[in-house]
């Protein structure tokens, strides 16, 4: 079995470095082949100039100029990848990468397809203001009353996917920044899969996030429009699962002239 972790990476050149080694350390503890594979979102500031000091057989950076959302970096990193177990895992070190062995542990025991990170499962223990625990409750809500999916928390930056089930969502998904992450959970129930929530150890920096009342209004309307599609067009049960995975653009050179 061989693991790919993919790190979509957006302003995070304080904190790029400190992602990269951390990960590097908790996958060598594992006894599969393991890559890690860092999608740099844009080129705004420094992060995908100081990934790239990392690029090596087992790190793969990949990026491209123009920022362009958390989902479109997982679909673009998804196609460069080899594993036959994909686990998102943010970067910022809002969570331990050691929840990267404890997701793996959980699939190996369950073997289960979708398994994900849970804010509100009963043994998470997470920091994060009241006014956003309020907010998350409503998302959650709304998701369970549109899309029938019992789970509890969508957002969590820790997901472990087989191989198959990608292959067989990515190419439908059409959301690449806001709800991306219930496109994804809404479809892979639509078809069928199993999820599974996980207990997470969590502290939220939203003097780092970009989560804002703009972007809240956003994942609200495309939510609806994943609803709408999923629902009442049924789009994703006639479109065609031969469409490309990733719109590919040129990667950015290893060492970008300025």
């Amino acid at each position: 079995m061989k693991i790919s972790v993919l790190i979509p990476a957006y302003h995070e050149q304080d904190k790029i470095s400190q992602t990269i080694e951390m990960v590097q350390n908790t996958v060598k503890s594992l006894p599969f082949l393991t890559e890690i594979i860092v999608i740099c979102d844009g080129r705004e500031d420094k992060t995908y100039e100081i990934a790239s000091t990392y690029n090596s057989h087992s790190v793969i950076i990949l990026g491209y100029s123009q920022n362009r959302g958390k989902g479109y970096a997982l679909k673009y990193g998804f196609n460069h990848s080899t594993g036959d177990l994909i686990i998102f895992f943010d970067a910022g070190l809002e969570f331990d990468p050691t929840h990267i062995v404890k997701i793996i542990d959980y699939y190996q025991k369950f073997k289960v397809p979708v398994i994900i990170g849970s804010k509100r499962h009963p043994e998470s223990k997470v920091v994060y203001p009241a006014s956003r625990q309020f907010l998350s409750r409503a998302a959650q809500l709304m998701v369970k009353t549109l899309f029938q999916m019992d789970i509890k928390d969508s957002q969590v930056g820790l997901k472990l996917f087989e191989r198959e089930v990608l292959n067989e969502i990515f190419p439908k998904i059409l959301v690449k920044q806001y709800a991306f992450d219930i496109e994804v959970l809404a479809l892979a129930h639509h078809y069928g899969y199993k999820i599974m929530e996980i207990p997470v150890n969590l502290k939220m920096d939203f003097g780092h996030s970009s989560i804002c009342l703009s972007s809240i209004n956003k994942s609200f309307w495309d939510t609806l429009a994943v609803f709408y599609r999923l629902k009442i067009l049924q789009y994703y049960d006639h479109s065609s699962k031969d469409q490309p995975i990733a719109e590919h653009k040129p990667l950015l050179k290893k060492n970008p002239e300025n």
